[in-house]
């Protein structure tokens, strides 16, 4: 099924990335969750954000890098 290959294909990425030893958290890079909310505006400021095929909050945004922390 679609959803069985997409596992597959997210097990082959966090493997490729344990092989390179890319971190996974954010906290593995030095960054602090105090740090999240100009991380967020920054990010919305960037010219990325005005290609996202959707409008984004900065809480959206915000959310987003919350989940990449452990805890």
């Amino acid at each position: 099924s679609a959803e069985e290959a997409a596992e597959k294909g997210i097990e082959k990425v966090e493997a490729m990335c344990r092989e390179m030893n890319i971190p996974k958290y954010l906290e593995d890079v030095g960054v602090d969750k105090a740090q999240v909310p100009a991380m967020a505006i920054t990010a919305l400021q960037d010219g990325v954000g005005a290609t996202n095929p959707r409008p984004t909050t900065v809480e959206e945004c915000e959310q987003v890098y919350y989940k990449c922390f452990r805890e």
